[in-house]
């Protein structure tokens, strides 16, 4: 029974290590975004930036869709998709045109993506977290799915991967893995003859 106690809070406690590590990240970035749109609104030559992704990317539909010059099918379906990615209507049931905005929010949204791995990465690195060490621990069937990630920086990438993703969806991750765990070490508590 101690065992079970000691696992259930040895692995609370590594969980909580990896909520705070999302969590510094979260608040890194916010930081960042604060100090990127000061800067947008101090320089107005970088919103321009914007308005010249848009224009270029209408010169691009403009040309798709008059079907002008040699378009693969390939590159015709990417251009479709991403022509419903960044443009909206004018007004409800308007055409859509190329929206700045769009563009800016999907360009931000990808670049803290990747700032958010990126610091993931080396805060798991610099601290050897390991998911998948942890996971192993609990479930002991895990161990034997060690070849999936053979090479401990790929275990740290994917780590830093999950971690990465925020606190909300990770802290719903730890909650079901700490939930499987507390069922699988707890006694059975029904009254048996």
């Amino acid at each position: 029974m101690t065992d079970n106690i000691e696992v259930i809070t040895a692995l609370t406690y590594i969980y909580f290590v990896f909520l705070l590590v999302a969590l510094i990240i979260e608040r890194i970035l916010e930081v960042l975004m604060a100090i990127f749109n000061y800067f947008e609104v101090k320089f107005p030559h970088l919103q321009e930036l914007w308005n010249s992704k848009a224009r270029k990317y209408q010169i691009r539909f403009e040309r798709l869709y008059g079907y002008q010059g040699l378009y693969s099918e390939k590159k015709k379906i990417f251009d479709t998709i991403l022509w419903k990615v960044i443009s909206e209507p004018a007004y409800p049931g308007g055409k859509p045109i190329i929206s700045a905005n769009l563009i800016r929010l999907h360009y931000v949204r990808i670049a803290t993506r990747l700032m958010s791995l990126y610091l993931a990465f080396i805060l798991v690195y610099s601290q050897g977290l390991d998911l998948f060490q942890v996971l192993e621990k609990i479930v002991p069937e895990t161990a034997e799915a060690k070849a999936l990630t053979p090479y401990q920086g790929m275990r740290y990438f994917v780590t830093a991967l999950i971690i990465s993703i925020g606190t909300d969806p990770l802290h719903q991750l730890i909650s079901r893995i700490e939930k499987y765990a507390q069922e699988r070490y707890q006694p059975n508590q029904g009254g048996e003859a």
